[in-house]
């Protein structure tokens, strides 16, 4: 059921994790990779955009052509900036009808190159083109048992077309087929690696395992493909990692609660942190939600708190 030796070594490591090596450690990083020194931040967008001042920020994503979506919650629409992040276009407005949205939070972008919007206000998942049409819709809740399912909140869609889905009230993941009907159930009470607590952002590593931010157990839970269960990265002085982004073979995660940046490898060592007062900044990170790693060397991160989005550039030793 595993792939190839990549999971061969993750076997391994989990079997010396059991033997008494590093917590949560499940991947060795290169040796020689560069360690972050530090992060400035170089600009800084708040305030109206496209003629409306951003309230509670949430989601990010970026597609392939260097286009940057942002999941404005508070104002019910997803914002598509370019590459420069000028903002270009706007879809949503309150509602349940097409093209509508309600509470949008986590955002990630699928094979096709459309926008997935978890709108937890209307426990449903909706799909819109990279010109922000209207494609479709999956509902979160079961018709005819509307208390299975609770709210989403993260996302990821794998190479294969599956949509996995982090229900926040139920403490688990939902996945769908490529079909977009419900499939199983991923990180549920009782499966094996603990039972999800909170889940936030769900991202996909360059392996092709799904990594999720497991918010209320402190820790990032890795799965693989089928929803095995491979392992988990913590570390002591992360306690709320709503979000991560994967960069440089390591890992940014922004600690909801205190507002910190941290740069962690995947054995949960703790290489860089910064925060919640960046350089560059005269305003402390209040609840971010989410980052994401740009080209460059840079970092954008949706803080909510404050409803701005924050670009930062991370210098390495080389």
């Amino acid at each position: 059921m595993f792939r190839s030796t990549r999971h061969l070594s993750l076997l391994a490591a989990l079997l010396l994790l059991s033997c008494g090596g590093p917590s949560g450690g499940i991947k060795q990083e290169a040796p020689d990779s560069p360690v972050p020194v530090a992060v400035m931040v170089e600009r800084v967008i708040s305030g109206a955009v496209l003629g409306i001042s951003l309230q509670n920020p949430v989601g990010l994503a970026a597609d392939a052509n260097g286009n940057i979506y942002l999941s404005d919650a508070g104002n019910n629409r997803v914002i598509r900036f370019d590459s420069i992040l000028t903002a270009r276009q706007e879809v949503g407005g309150q509602g349940r009808q097409t093209g509508l949205l309600n509470n949008p939070s986590y955002l990630c972008v699928d094979n096709s190159l459309n926008i997935v919007i978890s709108e937890e206000g209307n426990r449903r998942v909706s799909r819109f083109n990279t010109n922000l049409n209207f494609v479709d819709v999956t509902d979160f809740y079961n018709h005819e048992d509307q208390t299975e399912f609770g709210y989403p909140s993260g996302l990821a869609v794998t190479d294969y077309g599956e949509m996995w889905v982090a229900d926040r009230e139920k403490n688990r993941l939902v996945v769908f087929d490529r079909t977009a009907k419900f499939d199983r159930y991923v990180g549920d009470f009782g499966y094996s690696g603990g039972q999800l607590s909170d889940p936030t952002k769900l991202l996909i590593d360059e392996g092709g395992d799904i990594i999720a931010c497991d918010a209320g157990n402190h820790r990032l839970v890795l799965y693989d493909e089928y929803g095995n269960y491979l392992g988990s990265i913590r570390h002591n002085n992360i306690t709320s990692p709503v979000a991560a982004a994967q960069h440089r073979e390591r890992l940014w995660v922004i600690d909801g609660e205190s507002g910190t940046l941290y740069n962690i490898d995947f054995d949960g060592n703790l290489v860089f942190s910064s925060g919640p007062l960046l350089p560059g900044s005269d305003l402390a990170l209040k609840y971010p939600s989410d980052i994401i790693a740009l080209s460059g060397d840079r970092l954008l991160i949706s803080d909510s708190g404050n409803n701005r989005l924050v670009l930062c550039k991370a210098i390495y030793d080389r």
